[in-house]
């Protein structure tokens, strides 16, 4: 684990509270900095939306991953009374997880782009991974 982190230039990592307890310490210990994320509205709508913009861009390349296809064809959006939107995993029909870490990423990368002053995929274009 922390000879990954410097190769892929892992910054941080965001991470669902939920059970997440000890796989967290374990990384931590590695040095690694983990960013307890939300799954509700607040935190989950904005991320979403930007994930939605750059699929429909073409702005996203994620190389035909197979389990990211299988993920994105389960995912179920759901809407509150404002019109924040979030993926529903009770609603989802199966497996949904590596869209909703997709969405907690773009989430982070947000936060970090007001830092530097614009989206990093204005300045650096996309990555395949």
């Amino acid at each position: 684990r922390d000879q990954l982190a410097p190769k892929y230039q892992i910054n941080e990592i965001p991470f669902d509270r939920f059970k997440a307890t000890q796989i967290v310490q374990q990384l931590m210990g590695d040095g690694l900095t983990m960013v307890p994320f939300g799954q509700g509205f607040v935190s989950m709508s904005m991320p979403t939306n930007e994930l939605i913009r750059l699929v429909l861009r073409g702005l996203l390349a994620h190389g035909g991953h197979p389990v990211l296809r299988w993920n994105a064809s389960n995912v179920v959006v759901e809407q509150n009374a404002p019109g924040d939107i979030k993926p529903t995993k009770s609603r989802s029909q199966d497996r949904i997880d590596g869209i909703v870490g997709l969405i907690m990423a773009i989430g982070r990368a947000m936060v970090h782009a007001g830092d530097e002053g614009g989206s990093v995929y204005e300045k650096r274009g996309l990555v395949t991974i």
